[in-house]
C-alpha cells in the first residue's frame, strides 16, 4: 500500500521537541518549517521529480536559516544544539522531497502543516508550563510536580509523538519507512545532550545518549508486534516510547 505522506513529520518532530523550550521559539522556528515546506513543493511542482534533490536541498537551506534567522530576529535565545537541531530539520526537508511520489494538493498540505504547526505551539506551551511554571513569560501557579526534567525529558517528546499522531489522523497522513528512526535519532542525541549538560559533564553525557539511544533502538523493534492504529505508527508511537526513555534517563 502506497505510504500517503503529507507533510515533512520527521522535520516537525525535531523541530517540535528541540524549540519547545518556549511558545515563542515554537511559533518563530514552525513558521520556518512550515515556510520550508511549501517552498519545497512549489520548486518541486515548477522543476519536476526530476530535480527533487535541487528543491530538497534549496527549501532545506532556506528553512534552517529562517529558523535561526527568526529566533535572531525575535529575541529569542538558540543553543549551539537548537542551531544543529536547525540544521538537523534543513536535511530532514532533504529527505522528505526524496520520498515525495505524489502530486501537491495545497489543501491537503495547508491542512496538515497548520495542524503540525498548531501542535508545536501546544508543545511548547505545555512543556513550558510544566518545566517552568510560566507560558510567554506569564508566570503561573507552580506545583511540586514541575521539574525542568520532567519538562524537557516526557513532555516534549512524548507529547509532540501524541501530537503528531492526532495530526496524522485528521490530515489522513502516514509516515515514510523508517521515518521515526530519522526523527528519534537526532532528537536522542540532542535532547538529553541538552538534559545531561555535556558541556559540565561530558562524559555523563556520551554515556547517558549511548543508553538511551541502545535502549530506543532495541525497543523499536518490539513495536513491529505492536498492535497501533494507524495514525500513531511510526514517528507518534517512537516519540511516545522515547519520551519515556528519556524521562527514565532524567530520573536516574
Amino acid at each position: 500500500m502506497e505510504k500517503n505522506v503529507r507533510y515533512p513529520i520527521e522535520a516537525f518532530a525535531v523541530a517540535c521537541v528541540l524549540f519547545s523550550t518556549g511558545m515563542k521559539a515554537a511559533m518563530l522556528t514552525g513558521i520556518a518549517v512550515v515556510f520550508g515546506h511549501i517552498l519545497l513543493n512549489v520548486l518541486l511542482d515548477n522543476m519536476g521529480s526530476s530535480m527533487k534533490m535541487v528543491s530538497g536541498v534549496v527549501s532545506g537551506v532556506l528553512t534552517a536559516a529562517a529558523m535561526i534567522g527568526l529566533c535572531m530576529v525575535g529575541g529569542v535565545e538558540t543553543s549551539i544544539f537548537q542551531k544543529i537541531a536547525a540544521v538537523v530539520v534543513g536535511l530532514l526537508m532533504v529527505k522528505h522531497a526524496m520520498d515525495t511520489n505524489t502530486e501537491t494538493d495545497y489543501n491537503d498540505l495547508l491542512l496538515a502543516d497548520a495542524l503540525a504547526y498548531a501542535g508545536m505551539v501546544i508543545v511548547a506551551i505545555v512543556s513550558e508550563y510544566i518545566s517552568s511554571g510560566s507560558v510567554y513569560t506569564m508566570a503561573m501557579k507552580h506545583t511540586t510536580l514541575m521539574s525542568p526534567e520532567l519538562g524537557r525529558a516526557m513532555i516534549a517528546v512524548a507529547f509532540a509523538g501524541i501530537i503528531l499522531g492526532i495530526v496524522n489522523k485528521i490530515a489522513d497522513s502516514d509516515c515514510a519507512k523508517d521515518a521515526g528512526l530519522w526523527a528519534c535519532l537526532p532528537v536522542a542525541v540532542l535532547n538529553v545532550a541538552c538534559m545531561a549538560d555535556i558541556a559540565e559533564a561530558p562524559a555523563k553525557a556520551i554515556i547517558t545518549i549511548i543508553i538511551v539511544v541502545a535502549v530506543y533502538l532495541a525497543s523499536r523493534t518490539l513495536l513491529k508486534f505492536s498492535d497501533n492504529k494507524e495514525n500513531m505508527e511510526g514517528v507518534p508511537v517512537e516519540m511516545v516510547l522515547l519520551g519515556l526513555i528519556c524521562l527514565v534517563a532524567a530520573i536516574v
